[in-house]
């Protein structure tokens, strides 16, 4: 039996790049990059996030597309990412979803 409460355990953010092209092309390409160094830079956040990508979010009119966990973000420019991620996970983290 573990003494560990379900309170204590984090669940893990799931950060989804869309990689397709009209997406990669608008600035995934850059986010990419940016969201990889943001969490070399800032582990103890990388530690509750799943980073990852996907061929193509169906929203190509709106990309750049992110999703972090359930909720899509459009045309999201490079420039805004890291501002994106700490606020959507902020929130998230202090019940304000």
């Amino acid at each position: 039996m573990s003494n560990i409460s379900d309170s204590t355990i984090q669940k893990k953010h799931e950060v989804v790049l869309c990689m397709g092209s009209a997406c990669f092309t608008r600035g995934n390409r850059l986010s990419v990059e940016i969201i990889t160094e943001y969490l070399k830079n800032n582990r103890k956040i990388a530690e509750n996030i799943e980073f990852r990508g996907c061929l193509c979010s169906e929203k190509c009119k709106s990309a750049p597309v992110i999703k972090i966990d359930e909720k899509i973000y459009e045309q999201v420019p490079p420039q805004s990412v890291t501002e994106l991620l700490n606020q959507a996970i902020g929130e998230s983290e202090s019940g304000h979803e």
